[in-house]
């Protein structure tokens, strides 16, 4: 897409004249776009030493993104100036190098064998080794908890098959870790507000986000981030509960927290604990190299 401002003409019939046939006039739409602030952006991300990304949409106001410990995106509005842009920015260059700094020291990349990679499961690292020579029969992708390399992809995959078979497995683990911890915050709100209370029919699941770990509809349906696998088992609890609370109080208003300390006390440590997890939304999965 175009960098700059972008439009899209729609033409709507007006009118019709006397024949019948309908004249039109263009109605000018503006579109959101995206790739623009290119000036900004190289400027950015030279001071900041990190990937940058601009986009500009029909927002009033500017915005900062930390999406991992190497990416930030910028958000302006449309009609705003490059330069305006960069001298907002800056100004909050200490609280930008703040955050990316917490998430890298949180970042522990493991050392690893050529034919090997990693994937971060429960907060920890995870050994994926890969052997494309197998027997035809052994292909495919086994899981072993319990050795050093838990997760070994036997046959001569391409890296998209790779990439399926692991996103596969990770969410069957992570839906059942889901349900558990689901049932332990029911029982927590049981004895909150009482046995007679009974949650929602509720549905889980399981979504590719970028933004969230978590949400929750009015329904009570709940859906979570699959980059969950990744991140502590107390982090992913925490998760679960939060959006448990909403089937209390669809808000974050002071009652919500207030039930929400009740059922987990230590909830602001773990959610601090959590905000330090961000890169695994990008860097949560490092497939295995060519052995060769």
């Amino acid at each position: 897409m175009r960098s700059g401002q972008e439009h899209c003409h729609k033409a709507w019939p007006q009118e019709k004249t006397a024949k019948g046939i309908p004249t039109f006039h263009v109605v000018k739409v503006r579109m959101r776009t995206t790739g623009s602030l290119e000036s900004v952006c190289r400027r950015l991300a030279a001071i900041w030493g990190c990937e940058v990304l601009g986009m500009q949409s029909d927002r009033r106001s500017l915005g900062l993104q930390i999406r991992g410990a190497n990416q930030v995106v910028v958000r302006a509005p449309l009609e705003m100036l490059d330069e305006d842009v960069l001298h907002w920015a800056l100004e909050r260059q200490h609280w930008v190098h703040q955050k990316l700094n917490v998430l890298r020291a949180s970042r522990r990349v493991p050392v690893v064998q050529p034919g090997e990679g990693w994937v971060w499961l429960g907060g920890e690292p995870a050994v994926i080794r890969w052997e494309p020579q197998a027997p035809r029969w052994q292909h495919g992708l086994h899981h072993n908890r319990d050795s050093p390399v838990s997760f070994l992809i036997k046959g001569p995959f391409s890296r998209e098959a790779m990439s399926k078979m692991l996103k596969h497995r990770l969410e069957h683990m992570l839906m059942g870790a889901l349900k558990h911890v689901l049932e332990e915050a029911v029982s927590a709100l049981q004895v909150q507000l009482g046995n007679q209370w009974s949650p929602p029919q509720r549905a889980i699941q399981i979504r590719s986000m970028r933004t969230r770990w978590g949400s929750c509809s009015r329904h009570g349906g709940m859906r979570f981030a699959s980059t969950l696998v990744h991140v502590p088992p107390a982090c992913l609890r925490y998760v679960v509960f939060h959006e448990a609370t909403h089937w209390i109080h669809f808000h974050h208003g002071p009652s919500f927290y207030e039930l929400l300390s009740k059922l987990l006390p230590d909830y602001k440590t773990t959610e601090t604990q959590l905000g330090a997890m961000g890169w695994v939304w990008e860097d949560g999965i490092q497939l295995p190299t060519n052995p060769e």
